[in-house]
């Protein structure tokens, strides 16, 4: 063989093996993260939010002019709309004596006027929609992220804490938002304005700090694998925030940001004199009767004829169980979930799930630490950061671990 047959054998076993490699990558490599830009909106989108679901009938009013829209179809115009009462009827719904052959309107206000819906005045527009059934009505708000956020943070955190903590809170709420804008796009609304979302309350709950800290960390969420980041919080973790995955069943968010961290800031030593954490929040006890605990059992279908002690099972990093333990006279003992233990007493009386039991002779006697879920951002802890000097970005580093964080209308990290 010449040496340039020998060259150019040499060179086609090289291509031929660099080939067979490519291919091989090419089918073993998992799918790319979509582009950011598939994920984030470039701007303030629109948010529906649901303020009042399944009632027979609400009241609208506003000062200015209105238009009655059915998609792009203009079905009406006030100058002012004045109280009137929204019902369903036979062919749609009816606004004070109008019907209108829809079953969902948009209430638009022209120009700077608010909307008001049940005495409750709101930024954008009202959707007014007809339950299947025909029934019942739904009505959602038509809002800008930016201007829901002003109706939040009032609602979640006091408005007179440090403008870090208050900042802190909005970009949480901002990145939960649209988190949840993005997986209920199926959905007739994308958020409830309950505490099963985010307690949300429109205009009428604006505050001056509280728009302050929007505006400051206008577009600013928190991500985590190319997407806007669950943002979970809480009023008071008790010492320990807790994950995602086992605190509220959201296997998918088993994430470094949300499998918990410490914290000492929600204790009322590290906040300011006069301001700190309640008892009655960061450690508390109550006394549950257990003919109390009994009845409840009873209510959910167990076969119960007296309770005799109760134990946390399954404790995290946090010290949250995951499972109760509740032992009876008789019979094998009921295990339940903590969140179920918690619905059944009271979420209200047994204030979160970090929890130490003991029994006397009529009662249960639980001492507790925190107030909810103790997810994500402690609110009060929060408070104790900001209290300490801490920024807002410090405050979300150290409850969102390993989040990266964006000023997302401008797509770049923040500085």
């Amino acid at each position: 063989m010449s040496q340039r047959t020998a060259h150019v054998g040499a060179a086609l076993c090289v291509a031929i093996v660099f080939s067979v490699s490519l291919l091989s990558c090419f089918w073993e490599r998992k799918p790319d993260i979509p582009r950011r830009s598939h994920e984030f909106p470039d701007s303030p989108p629109l948010l529906r939010v649901c303020v009042l679901e399944a009632a027979e009938k609400c009241e609208v009013r506003c000062d200015g002019p209105v238009a009655v829209l059915n998609g792009p179809t203009v079905l009406a115009k006030w100058r002012r709309l004045p109280k009137l009462t929204v019902r369903p009827a036979a062919s749609g719904l009816a606004v004070g004596n109008r019907q209108f052959e829809a079953v969902r309107i948009d209430l638009e206000p022209l120009g700077e006027p608010l909307i008001e819906l049940n005495g409750k005045q709101y930024r954008g527009a009202m959707r007014i929609a007809r339950r299947t059934g025909g029934r019942e009505l739904d009505a959602i708000n038509l809002v800008d992220v930016e201007s829901y956020l002003l109706g939040v943070g009032g609602c979640e955190m006091s408005p007179n804490w440090p403008a870090a903590a208050l900042e802190a809170q909005a970009i949480a709420a901002r990145s939960y938002a649209l988190r949840q804008w993005k997986r209920r796009r199926r959905s007739h609304f994308d958020l409830r304005a309950t505490q099963s979302d985010q307690v949300y309350g429109g205009a009428s709950r604006e505050s001056r700090k509280v728009t302050n800290a929007v505006e400051q960390t206008r577009g600013v969420v928190l991500a985590y694998g190319g997407l806007p980041l669950m943002a979970y919080y809480s009023a008071c973790c008790g010492g320990h925030t807790t994950g995602a995955a086992v605190a509220l069943g959201e296997r998918t968010m088993d994430i470094p940001p949300l499998r918990g961290c410490p914290c000492n800031f929600c204790n009322p030593a590290m906040h300011v004199a006069g301001t700190a954490t309640p008892d009655s929040i960061y450690h508390w006890r109550v006394a549950v009767p257990k003919a109390e605990l009994a009845a409840g059992l009873r209510e959910l279908d167990y076969v119960v004829d007296a309770v005799t002690s109760v134990r946390g099972l399954e404790r995290d990093a946090s010290g949250r169980s995951a499972k109760i333990e509740i032992e009876l006279k008789t019979g094998g003992p009921i295990v339940m979930t903590s969140r179920d233990f918690r619905r059944m007493v009271g979420f209200r009386k047994v204030k979160s799930t970090k929890l130490t039991f003991s029994s006397s002779e009529d009662a249960i006697e639980i001492e507790g630490y925190g107030w909810g879920h103790g997810v994500g951002l402690c609110q009060w802890g929060a408070k104790g950061m900001a209290d300490a000097g801490h920024d807002w970005m410090s405050i979300l580093q150290h409850y969102y671990p390993q989040a990266e964080i964006l000023r997302l209308w401008k797509d770049r990290p923040v500085d």
